[in-house]
């Protein structure tokens, strides 16, 4: 394991902006295409505003979250709003994004729905960017929630799953 301390959150999100780019434009290089999965959250939004000025081929790479609050994208809480509204401008503008919330009228159904739409996506994904909340979740995935062994199962069919997050429902990816 390697790791690495920075003097502040900016340094942090300028180093790790630089390597998901750097992998993105390989990516593209290698395949024509690139897949970028990322998390929601406070910390996350000072890596989009620095990788949004990185000039790699954004319309050849598509963008997802690694997990989604079960509420409308335009909601303050949601994962889509933190994306659209932090990363998807300047040179990212021309990156396609692939939301996970949608008119389905369950998480559960909401889940299945999300799985299908990540199928869009190039595989395998290039760059999955995870964070990790102060209770230890990841990608919606809480200590103790209900269906937490159901979630991390890799045999199971689909891999976006509702989670009951404390609060909250929410749609975590494996």
């Amino acid at each position: 394991m390697l790791l690495k301390r920075f003097e502040s959150l900016e340094d942090a999100a300028t180093s790790l902006a630089a390597q998901v780019s750097a992998a993105l434009a390989e990516a593209v290089s290698v395949r024509g295409a690139a897949s970028l999965l990322v998390p929601g959250g406070r910390t996350p939004a000072a890596m989009f505003r620095e990788l949004r000025r990185h000039p790699i081929a954004w319309d050849r790479v598509s963008i997802s979250l690694t997990d989604e609050r079960w509420v409308p994208p335009h909601h303050a809480d949601s994962n889509a709003r933190l994306v659209t509204t932090e990363m998807l401008a300047g040179f990212a503008a021309a990156a396609k994004f692939i939301p996970l919330y949608n008119v389905a009228p369950t998480s559960a159904q909401g889940a299945l729905a999300a799985w299908r739409a990540l199928a869009e996506m190039p595989r395998p994904f290039d760059v999955v960017v995870l964070g990790m909340g102060d209770d230890g979740h990841f990608a919606s995935l809480f200590p103790g929630s209900p269906g937490l062994e159901a979630a991390l199962d890799p045999h199971a069919a689909a891999a976006c799953v509702p989670m009951r997050a404390p609060r909250r429902r929410t749609i975590g990816c494996r």
